[in-house]
């Protein structure tokens, strides 16, 4: 028994001794790592956090998009009112200058007695009635012809102690100029201390090309369009101050019958918007700079009774005149300034240079201003163009922000830029 225990004993000690001592580490030393395995939960984190974020990001991105597109829309509809407005504030000035220009008419009409109606005639249309004829219905009558008030420094003396008379509201005073006066053309010399009546010529002179400005010179043509002056006798091309008009024109008398007043000059695109379409250098025209008396041509189509009028247009007029366009006829109610493209029923009845109407050129259209109010993906490129309102081929005036063509698409490929772009009138068809 004492032998078995010694045995157990000794069995315990050799196990013991040769298992290894399990000794604490020492203070200096770090405890052994503890190896971390994540969870199933947290693995699953891992991999969602990503596109998690990525989805926040591209859904922030679409907000800010559409934030984005919401202020071009609004910007958009402020650009077209813009655009709007503009258009109404042109119809405006057109009707004013419209009054303006009737008033003028009126008031030159007074001063002359009646004796120039303006309207397109015969040679001596507007010449004033003879000074005798005056006088003697004067002196019957023993007062002035309506509208026709007039004071002067050497007209009768009033009885002493009259006060004189005051003109009524709206009479139009005339003083003696201080300088003579050439006698007007069809009367016969004033007498001394009598009143002139405002001279014109019936046969003027055009003026010295070149100028920078056309200043006004102290008597007029009769006349109130170049036709008018053509038909008085006038065939020297140039620039006139006509009757009636508050700017002077070009008139030609050598091409298609002559009779044609130059309304606009496209040497280039700069500057061109649907505002400056309507009037832009207008006491300087010319055919080599930019020029337009747009907004004047309905006052002068009017002037005639016919029920039609011609307009004509030349492209790449800086290698010749009657290239690449025509003249057409339009009915009389058609306007110059008109902003709807719809004035289609016209005719071609000369052709300058091989080209028939087609998409991508000319079309069969009166040349009408687009102010950007339409539907057109070229926006306001065409500023005075025969083009559709989705179209920009057949255009006269580009807009200053366009840049693809030198000066505008006029007819591809014969004609892919237009160069210099002249566009006349004729208040009849046929001179």
């Amino acid at each position: 028994m004492a032998v078995r225990r010694m045995a157990c004993l000794l069995s315990v000690l050799t196990v013991a001794a040769a298992l290894p001592s399990q000794q604490p580490p020492p203070a200096d030393q770090p405890p052994p790592a503890v190896s971390y395995q994540p969870s199933a939960a947290e693995q699953l984190s891992a991999l969602l956090n990503p596109l998690v974020e990525g989805a926040v990001s591209r859904a922030q991105c679409g907000w800010q998009l559409a934030q984005l597109a919401g202020r071009l829309e609004q910007l958009q509809a402020g650009a077209d009112a813009g655009h709007r407005a503009l258009a109404e504030l042109t119809r405006q000035q057109l009707r004013l200058d419209s009054v303006v220009h009737d008033v003028t008419a009126l008031q030159l009409s007074v001063l002359a007695g009646g004796g120039r109606d303006g309207s397109t005639g015969p040679v001596g249309a507007c010449r004033p009635p003879p000074q005798s004829e005056r006088r003697q219905e004067r002196a019957q009558t023993g007062v002035s012809p309506p509208g026709t008030a007039e004071v002067s420094v050497e007209t009768e003396q009033a009885p002493q102690g009259t006060p004189a008379p005051t003109p009524a509201e709206g009479d139009l005073v005339r003083r003696p100029r201080e300088q003579p006066e050439a006698t007007p053309v069809g009367g016969q010399p004033q007498e001394a201390g009598q009143n002139q009546e405002p001279a014109c010529q019936q046969r003027p002179a055009p003026l010295p090309g070149g100028a920078a400005t056309y200043q006004e010179p102290a008597e007029r043509a009769c006349a109130r369009s170049c036709l008018q002056l053509q038909r008085q006798g006038v065939a020297q091309d140039g620039v006139y101050w006509l009757t009636g008009l508050p700017v002077p024109v070009l008139c030609d008398f050598s091409h298609d019958g002559g009779g044609w007043t130059l309304l606009v000059t496209a040497i280039s695109k700069i500057g061109w918007d649907p505002l400056s379409i309507f009037a832009r250098n207008v006491f300087s025209p010319s055919l080599s700079d930019d020029y337009s008396i747009l907004r004047y041509a309905d006052t002068i189509r009017d002037l005639s009774t016919s029920d039609k009028f011609a307009y004509r247009i030349e492209a790449q007029a800086e290698k010749g005149r009657q290239r690449w366009g025509g003249v057409w006829f339009a009915p009389k109610h058609y306007s110059f300034v008109d902003e709807t493209g719809t004035q289609t029923e016209v005719s071609l009845v000369r052709r300058f240079d091989n080209w028939t109407y087609k998409n991508d050129g000319i079309k069969r259209r009166m040349p009408w201003v687009n102010t950007g109010l339409h539907d057109n993906p070229y926006k306001m490129f065409p500023v005075l163009t025969t083009a559709s309102r989705t179209e920009w081929w057949g255009t006269l005036v580009s807009h200053h922000s366009h840049g693809a063509h030198h000066h505008s698409p006029w007819h591809n490929p014969e004609v892919y830029h237009s160069g210099t772009m002249l566009y006349w009138m004729r208040e009849v068809a046929l001179p």
